[in-house]
């Protein structure tokens, strides 16, 4: 039943897909396991860089009858599959975890040499924030070796480059113009309706992307820190988060708010969260982030830092820090920031108080 199921996938079912996202756990790894006969048909295909580049040449919808690619229906798959696991389970089921780790590090690479955004790769791409996602919040803690830093160090670097926050301010929004305008001007016979198609097609992907995109960065900061930049408070990590946290919020391309995306703020709480429960040595940077000129910055860093304390009793950091602290956020703003001061001195109190 699951070969059928798979099969039906690629022949371009949602239906199916959607069945596959909701099977039992029970089930999950022979899902993956079967899913490898989509590996086998794209192996077999031409390796040159000719054949790859001409799989996802069109950026229309794949016409009514014809199968999917069968590297997009096996990404599509494993996708369904990490969206509903469970939240160990990659921790004990060894096999699943070594494949979709090898089919994450082999489309990264196949990726690397296309220069194509059409709508195919973008929902590729997708797919693998979707994967990298969940094996970084798994593995990144309990089993370094089979997700060590380096790995999360190359995705977070990937992904940030499917974002307008994780690289050079505005060059996100002019490639994907270039890009756009590269794809209009291969519309061959000149149809507006076509070409108006392709670029709604684009554009939507994008942003479906993006969204994947910054939740997956976030998640490669769970562990310990990939690099001594990462601490750097103008390092690329921290500079992120920063553009994250005060990024106006998304509007799409139909000119609505994406209601069904976390905003990007919140997004960049979690990375903090992440990245703080990961690294406590990095309390101190934390404090002084606590104090930025900048009021959404300061105000996620307090949040952030005061939850992992209330529940971390090993964190490193004096009560005269922490009072001091509290004492500037009971006056905050952020009306948040004002409560959880509140509950932070209720926990000083309870953890330094001394003895009788």
């Amino acid at each position: 039943f699951v070969t059928i199921l798979i099969h039906t996938v690629w022949a371009g079912s949602e239906e199916a897909l959607g069945a596959l996202e909701f099977v039992d756990e029970s089930f999950q790894a022979l899902v993956v396991e079967k899913s490898q006969l989509l590996q086998a048909e794209y192996k077999q295909q031409n390796q040159s860089t000719e054949k790859r580049m001409g799989i996802f040449e069109s950026t229309s919808r794949t016409p009514a009858g014809a199968k999917k690619d069968s590297r997009l229906a096996h990404a599509q798959i494993l996708a369904a599959v990490c969206a509903n696991l469970g939240s160990s389970t990659l921790s004990s089921q060894v096999l699943m975890r070594d494949k979709l780790i090898s089919f994450l590090i082999e489309m990264v690479r196949f990726i690397d040499v296309l220069g194509d955004i059409s709508s195919e790769i973008q929902q590729l791409r997708y797919c693998l924030c979707i994967i990298s996602r969940e094996l970084s919040l798994q593995l990144s803690v309990s089993q370094t070796q089979a997700f060590p830093p380096m790995l999360r160090k190359q995705l977070y670097g990937k992904f940030g480059a499917y974002t307008e926050e994780g690289q050079t301010q505005g060059l996100f929004r002019s490639e994907l113009r270039r890009q756009i305008a590269a794809a209009k001007a291969a519309v061959k016979p000149r149809d507006p309706a076509r070409i108006q198609e392709i670029e709604r097609q684009i554009v939507v992907s994008s942003e479906m992307l993006e969204y994947a995109a910054n939740m997956a960065m976030g998640a490669m900061l769970m562990g310990s820190v990939f690099d001594s930049d990462t601490k750097n408070p103008d390092g690329k990590v921290l500079t992120w988060i920063r553009r994250m946290l005060v990024a106006a919020e998304t509007v799409s391309s139909e000119g609505h708010h994406n209601n069904w995306a976390p905003k990007k703020c919140d997004i960049a709480r979690e990375a903090l969260h992440f990245l703080l429960s990961s690294n406590l040595e990095m309390a101190r940077l934390f404090v002084d982030q606590c104090y930025s000129v900048q009021q959404q910055v300061s105000s996620a860093y307090f949040l952030v830092l005061a939850d992992v304390v209330m529940h971390t009793s090993s964190i490193k950091l004096d009560p005269q820090t922490l009072i001091a602290l509290v004492l500037s956020k009971m006056v905050d703003p952020d009306a948040d920031a004002r409560s959880k001061a509140s509950k932070l001195l209720h926990t000083i109190e309870r953890r330094y108080k001394p003895d009788d």
